[in-house]
């Protein structure tokens, strides 16, 4: 489009330009020096136009103007082209919309057949969905290719074989779930924990979640006495999370490296010499001293994935409490709940211990 653009400019131009030859002369500016449209010029250029220059320059103009018109028709031919192709994009836009539909409608009809098969309580049945589920969910990733997400009823009834008497039942859940639902496996309470850390269960806002996300991520900094202020700069910049110090601190110089540690770990440093501890507050992270009121926040950890003959929630909430000191405590709350009531750093030493458990298991 551009360029036909440009051509027509050019052509204008030059059409202007011989029509103006017989006023103010011509000085070719293409051309050979003997041509005719150039010996024409010259004459004008002369004062001495003759009849065979004149007619050059008519020719010369005509052909010029034929090229004009070829342009233009071949803009309009462009424009018209431009319309149809997009005529056509929208066209494919309303296919696309409407194979999503039927997309979408298909895998949720498929989705609530293979729910009532769970349902059924026959376990051949039972057992050929998971293998179905782990498949489809494994062939997608090797071939990096979209996965559709199976609907919430039949994630629920997936959930209802873990608690399935048959050991073997029982196992093909657990690993089906955490495959086709990470984050519904994890409130319920099995994770896969290569790192020895059992996350606990982040019932609060988005942003908290993020918070602990963020913990977990591995420290670059080191820092040279350096105030405290702009080392909350450099937190708050580099992981995305709203960390603010006491006002009277900000000038304190900081000297420290915790290169290759946690943030958790790094904040749980920066804090001790201080004297402080590394609080969530609200949607941020605070360093307060241990005795304050907002010192402790709430993690709740849904240790199901740990729980079997060997263990049971009361061992497991001594070795909690084992990591705490008071005012923090330690509640069991229902089959396999734990609530931590303490420091980050206390419940990060929960977390560090439960994960323990879960890859010697």
């Amino acid at each position: 489009m551009r360029t036909l653009l440009k051509l027509n400019a050019i052509l204008a131009a030059l059409l202007f330009l011989n029509a103006s030859t017989i006023a103010q002369g011509y000085e070719p500016s293409r051309g050979q020096d003997g041509d005719s449209v150039s010996i024409a010029a010259k004459d004008f250029n002369d004062n001495k136009p003759t009849a065979v220059s004149v007619k050059k320059l008519q020719q010369e103009n005509q052909r010029l103007k034929q090229a004009l018109d070829q342009a233009l028709a071949s803009l309009e031919q462009t424009k018209v082209n431009q319309v149809n192709l997009e005529k056509q994009l929208e066209q494919a836009a309303t296919q696309t919309q409407s194979l999503r539909e039927k997309l979408w409608f298909n895998s949720n009809a498929f989705s609530k057949f293979l729910a009532k098969l769970i349902a059924s309580g026959e376990q051949p049945k039972q057992m050929m969905v998971m293998e179905h589920l782990k498949q489809t969910r494994n062939e997608a990733a090797v071939h990096e290719k979209s996965y559709m997400p199976v609907s919430t009823e039949l994630v629920n009834k997936v959930i209802e074989l873990v608690e399935s008497d048959n050991e073997e039942i029982r196992k093909q859940a657990i690993d089906t779930l955490m495959q086709i639902s990470p984050a519904r496996a994890h409130e319920a309470g099995f994770q896969n924990t290569p790192s020895g850390y059992w996350r606990p269960v982040v019932s609060a806002s988005h942003r908290v979640a993020q918070i602990h996300e963020a913990l977990e991520h591995e420290s670059n900094m080191r820092f040279d006495e350096d105030p405290l202020g702009d080392i909350a700069q450099v937190i708050r910049q580099q992981y995305q999370i709203n960390f603010q110090v006491d006002e009277k601190d900000r000038d304190k110089e900081i000297t420290l490296d915790v290169r290759g540690q946690s943030l958790a770990s790094a904040l749980d440093q920066l804090a001790k010499k201080l004297d402080l501890v590394v609080a969530i507050v609200g949607e941020g992270v605070q360093m307060l001293p241990a005795d304050h009121a907002d010192a402790r926040s709430t993690a709740t950890f849904n240790a199901r994935g740990l729980i079997n003959g060997d263990i049971t929630l009361d061992q497991l909430a001594e070795l909690a409490s084992d990591q705490v000191k008071t005012p923090s405590k330690v509640t069991k709350i229902g089959k396999y709940q734990l609530i931590v009531q303490a420091t980050i750093s206390e419940q990060r030493r929960v977390s560090l211990v439960l994960g323990s458990l879960s890859t010697t298991k």
